[in-house]
């Protein structure tokens, strides 16, 4: 996945979330007062959520 540009400001948690195997790309994204900007759960084959 590629988030090409953009922005987010005042979350109290995450802006992006990967569930799966991949490649994320983020580029040029701007953020203020934020929690977390990526989380990654890996490869969740076989997992329920």
């Amino acid at each position: 996945m590629v988030i090409d540009s953009g922005g987010a400001r005042a979350t109290e948690h995450k802006i992006f979330q990967h569930n799966g195997p991949g490649t994320m790309m983020i580029n040029d994204f701007r953020v203020e007062n934020f929690g977390t900007l990526y989380l990654s759960c890996g490869n969740r084959t076989g997992r329920e959520n």
